[in-house]
């Protein structure tokens, strides 16, 4: 047999004519030689039905799989609005605050982290950040749209020195204005 695609049921149809086959014409023999392997008509027959067999479960396994993932799926659709709407229950009756931890770690949840509204903090989260994208050279859409890449030239045949392709020049000129 092949390895070529066909469907599950075409190849079952052919094993189970191949199957025929060997019954209507190779029972009498006592043994066949099949690829250095020695098989008896009835071997070679319970080995082939094997495989149809096989085929079948993999496909009801696959189709039982199929059910039970959408069951999943649609537990997953009731149950998770009411996730939200338990969370805000017990949210409103304890609160989510660090007193109330323990309450909602109960429910398998965590109090709000409170923010820092520190006016020092907040300039240096800011001072940060800016640092952190000069260290990483991150630029924004019109500092990108100005870097140009340059092809270097083409390359001579024969002994000639090879030079450095020139760096990109961002222009200077205004945006053009849009209409």
């Amino acid at each position: 047999m092949t390895t070529s695609k066909q469907s599950k049921a075409s190849r079952a149809a052919r094993i189970t004519t191949v199957v025929a086959g060997i019954q209507k014409h190779f029972l009498s023999l006592v043994t066949m030689m099949l690829g250095n392997t020695s098989f008896t008509p009835a071997a070679l027959i319970t080995l082939l039905q094997g495989d149809i067999a096989a085929s079948n479960k993999a496909t009801a396994t696959r189709s039982q799989l199929t059910t039970d993932v959408d069951a999943a799926k649609q537990s997953h659709q009731t149950v998770d609005p009411l996730l939200r709407f338990l969370r805000a229950f017990v949210i409103g009756q304890f609160g989510d605050t660090e007193a109330s931890a323990s309450i909602l770690g109960d429910f398998a949840m965590a109090p709000r982290k409170a923010r820092s509204t520190n006016v020092d903090a907040k300039a240096q989260a800011k001072a940060q950040a800016k640092a952190t994208r000069v260290a990483r050279n991150t630029m924004g859409p019109k500092e990108k749209a100005k870097v140009k890449g340059v092809v270097p030239a083409a390359q001579p045949t024969g002994n000639a020195t090879v030079t450095a392709p020139a760096t990109p020049v961002a222009s200077t000129a205004p945006a053009p204005a849009k209409v």
